[in-house]
This record gives structure tokens, sequence and C-alpha cells, in this order.
């Protein structure tokens, strides 16, 4: 199996831009009680997707097959392609030129080096980062799965 690719630091991203956006990030209706730009939002304008993507990446080296990799950027691209657009249109009516200002500075998917210092620092939400919890459950699991196949076919095959 090709080195360990759950890496933590992909649930951590998720997990602390969860955390500084809010609980609302967990409903299927697309809103937004302020505009976030602080913590991972200061580098990049969708962390918790960039984290989900690393993720699904890192799960795709575990199985090494390249089959993996485009089935995985397939599911990226159909989910993403109608969701951030349509996020995106939202923030653009509620907020106005202040996310106007906010897109043209940080980028959508790939981090800045250094944070947007028109970031707006805000309370850390710990009720919204510890649901990231379950998704660190399926991760562990197709993990341990994994490497129970990988040493069953060992064993026995």
């Amino acid at each position: 199996m090709p080195g360990n690719s759950l890496c933590p630091g992909r649930l951590a991203l998720r997990a602390w831009g969860s955390g500084c956006a809010g609980r609302h990030t967990t409903t299927a209706k697309i809103e937004a009680p302020r505009l976030v730009t602080g913590g991972p939002f200061a580098y990049l304008r969708n962390p918790i997707y960039a984290g989900t993507i690393c993720l699904g990446f890192g799960m795709a080296a575990l199985i090494g097959d390249p089959r993996a990799y485009f089935l995985a950027a397939l599911a990226f691209v159909f989910l993403y392609v109608g969701i951030v657009p349509a996020e995106e249109e939202f923030l653009r009516k509620q907020f106005g030129e202040a996310y106007a200002q906010y897109c043209a500075a940080v980028p959508r998917f790939l981090p800045r080096l250094r944070p947007w210092p028109g970031q707006v620092r805000q309370a850390f939400h710990w009720r919204a980062a510890r649901g990231e919890l379950a998704t660190l459950c399926w991760a562990t699991g197709i993990y341990l799965a994994l490497l129970g196949e990988e040493w069953f076919d060992k064993v026995i095959g």
C-alpha cells in the first residue's frame, strides 16, 4: 500500500474551515450569516472543499489504482461545478463589494502563501469543528478496510 495517504492535515483543514465558518456549513441550504474571511478562508475561499478534494485523492493513493484518481476527479467535478458557482452567486448578492474584494484577493482552491490582510477574525465554533468527527470515522473505516483487504490478499491469496 503506497505510503500513509490518510493525512490528518486534510481533515484538520476541513475542521479548521468548519470551525471558522460555523454550523451553517453542514446544511444543504446555501446560507451565510456573515462573510467569513479569517482562518483558512484568508488563504483560500473554499478550504472545506479543498480539504475534501485532498482527502479524496489521498484515498485514491491508498487504493493505488489509477482509475481511483479518475473516479475521485469525476466525483469532485460533478459535485463542485454546481455547488461552488451557486454559493459564490449567493455570497455576491448577500455581501456585494466586500465579497468582490475578497474574491479578487483570495483564490478559490489553491492557497495564497500569506493570509489576506483584509481578513476579519471571528470566534471559532468548536461544535462545527467537532462535526468533522464523522468524516474522520468514515476515512478511518475506509483505511482500515483497505488494510484488511491487503492483509487478506497476503494471507489467503
